[in-house]
C-alpha cells in the first residue's frame, strides 16, 4: 500500500486525499461539459460543487463516525484525521442528495433534469476515491483463495484477500459507461439516469459487503449499516421513480 504519495519535510500528500481531490476534480468537470446539453448554465454547476464538496465530505465523515463511534469514544479528535481514511460513500451521497435537492428546488431548477445530468459525474468521482482507498489500503476485503486475492501489507494478518476497493472502482466505471449508453442508446424521460444509479448502486453495495472485513460498524438484522441503508435505497430509488412517471403521464414529457 502507498498512504503516503509525498513525504518532503513539512509536505506530506496522502494518497487518500490525493485521489479524493481528483475524483471531485473530474467529477465536476464532466458536470461542466454536461451542463449545455441540459441548458444549465456553469455557474450553476460550479455553486452546486461547492454544495457537494462540503456535504459529501461532512456526510460521509458523520455516518462513518456514527456507525464506528467506539473508535473516538477516548480521543474525538480522531475525528478531524480524515487524512487517514474514515469516509463512508453512502453518507456522502446522502449529504449530497440532501444539499443539491435544496439548491436545486431554492433555485427553481428542473429537478429531475438536473439530477440526471449530475447523476454521471458521481461513479466518476467514486472511482478515484476507491483508488484512494485501496492505496490507503482501508475497506479491505476478506481472506480468499481467488486469483485476484492480494496481500495488505499494514493488516497483522498476512493473507491474501479481495481487493473489494479495485472491485467497487470496476464497478465505479462500469456503472458510468451504463449510463451514459442508457442515455445515448434508449429513450429515457427525465429523472431515469438518476433512478438508474441509485438502483444499480443500492444493489452493488448489498452485495459487496459480504466480501468486505473491515469494521463496518454494528449491524442489524445481521446486516452491515451500508447493507440496511441499501434497502433503503431501494425503497427511495422505488418513490423517485413512481414520481418520475407520474410527471411524464401529467406533462407528456417526450424523449429530448
Amino acid at each position: 500500500m502507498h498512504p503516503v504519495i509525498v513525504n518532503l519535510g513539512p509536505l506530506t500528500i496522502h494518497s487518500y486525499g490525493l485521489f479524493i481531490s481528483l475524483g471531485f476534480t473530474f467529477g465536476i468537470l464532466l458536470a461542466i461539459m454536461r451542463a449545455p446539453r441540459f441548458n444549465i448554465e456553469t455557474t450553476a454547476v460550479l455553486d452546486m460543487a461547492i454544495y457537494a464538496i462540503i456535504s459529501a465530505i461532512a456526510g460521509s465523515r458523520i455516518f462513518y463516525v456514527i456507525v464506528n463511534y467506539h473508535e473516538y469514544a477516548g480521543d474525538p479528535l480522531k475525528i478531524f484525521y480524515l487524512h487517514k481514511g474514515g469516509l463512508v460513500f453512502y453518507g456522502g451521497l446522502i449529504g449530497v442528495v440532501a444539499a443539491l435537492s435544496y439548491y436545486i428546488i431554492k433555485n427553481k431548477l428542473d429537478y429531475f433534469k438536473t439530477a440526471d445530468m449530475l447523476i454521471t459525474s458521481l461513479p466518476l468521482g467514486h472511482f478515484f476515491g476507491r483508488v484512494g482507498c485501496f492505496l490507503n489500503g482501508c475497506c479491505y476485503g476478506a481472506p480468499t483463495a481467488a486469483f485476484t486475492g492480494i496481500n495488505f501489507p499494514n493488516l497483522k494478518e498476512a493473507c491474501f484477500r479481495h481487493p473489494t476497493q479495485l472491485y467497487e472502482a470496476a464497478f465505479c466505471l462500469t456503472s458510468l459507461f451504463i449510463l451514459l449508453a442508457f442515455e445515448k442508446f434508449f429513450k429515457k424521460t427525465d429523472g431515469i439516469l438518476f433512478v438508474l444509479y441509485i438502483y444499480m448502486y443500492s444493489a452493488w453495495r448489498f452485495s459487496i459487503e459480504f466480501l468486505r472485513d473491515d469494521d463496518r460498524g454494528q449491524f442489524l438484522f445481521g446486516l452491515s449499516p451500508s447493507q440496511n441503508v441499501s434497502i433503503a435505497g431501494f425503497v427511495f430509488a422505488t418513490i423517485v421513480l413512481i414520481a418520475v412517471l407520474k410527471k411524464k403521464k401529467l406533462t407528456g414529457d417526450k424523449t429530448r
